[in-house]
């Protein structure tokens, strides 16, 4: 038995939805199919709260972001703080429970398709070509590091066109040796 369903997310819908408390999620999307609201995709990022109503369950929108958008990486939240990376790898830190925007910069690493991760206390951004950029958890952007993981070739070219398939970073999870990062043909692990 369905217990509640929420249809208010437009554009591209693939960040997984990430518990922040008891019954509040956070939700990511970002610019694509059908744009409702006049094609703002940040009004399908935010926080939603599900809670009892009669003899049911209702679900609505505890905050809307004014402009954070996630791609395909999925928002990430740690104490009191949520964070998302759009297209352009412009990572957007927001108050979780407000979602006032703290800060607003660009990445080194890009557009993050793997979803970030907290390991001591540090956000780790994924760039989908394979630069990670980790950060302190506070109210300015303070890059700690970046690292490449591989080593970026030409993007190949056909009739002075770029050519898809370049490498792409695709997940990363925590690993009692290290990180595993996975990319579309290989798996990694990096000591931490």
């Amino acid at each position: 038995k369905r217990l509640w369903d929420f249809d208010e997310i437009a554009g591209n819908s693939t960040p997984t939805p990430v518990q922040v408390a008891d019954a509040r999620f956070l939700i990511g999307a970002s610019p694509g199919r059908s744009e409702s609201e006049g094609g703002n995709a940040a009004r399908s990022n935010g926080v939603i709260e599900v809670s009892k109503s009669g003899e049911g369950f209702q679900a609505a929108w505890l905050w809307r972001a004014e402009r954070a958008t996630s791609s395909f990486g999925s928002p990430m939240a740690h104490d009191g703080k949520a964070w998302f990376v759009n297209r352009q790898g412009v990572v957007f830190c927001v108050n979780a429970e407000t979602g006032e925007e703290i800060y607003a910069r660009r990445t080194p690493g890009g557009s993050v398709w793997a979803t970030p991760l907290v390991l001591g206390g540090r956000i780790y951004l994924f760039g989908k070509e394979g630069v990670t950029t980790i950060l302190e958890n506070s109210d300015e952007m303070q890059e700690v590091a970046t690292n490449d993981l591989w080593e970026s070739a030409p993007k190949p070219q056909e009739g002075g066109q770029p050519v898809s398939g370049a490498p792409v970073l695709y997940a990363a999870t925590p690993h009692p040796a290290g990180l595993l990062l996975r990319r579309g043909d290989v798996l990694y692990c990096v000591a931490r």
